[in-house]
């Protein structure tokens, strides 16, 4: 009996072990990987402040934007007629 509960404290600390070890890895490529993105893009005053309808609003510098084109069949896109390239709008 004494030996079952060894092997089963055993393996609870290695799963507990391992857990903190892979949050603590997202944790810290999560914040790596954000101070890494605002260090290569600092923007100017000028893009910085958008006015639209007369208010000003700020850049958040919390976001990150991606943008994803998708394209809808494969080809040369040049070859087709301009508005039918099968692209995503």
């Amino acid at each position: 009996m004494a030996r079952l509960k060894k092997i089963i404290i055993g393996i609870l600390s290695v799963l507990i072990l391992l857990n903190l070890a892979i949050v603590g890895g997202v944790w810290y490529l999560r914040s790596k990987g954000s101070e890494n993105i605002r260090n290569e893009n600092q923007t100017n005053q000028e893009g910085y402040y958008v006015t639209y309808q007369g208010k000003n609003y700020k850049y958040n510098d919390d976001m990150i934007n991606i943008l994803l084109v998708g394209v809808d069949k494969k080809g040369n896109i040049e070859d087709e007629v301009e508005g039918i390239q099968g692209l995503a709008d």
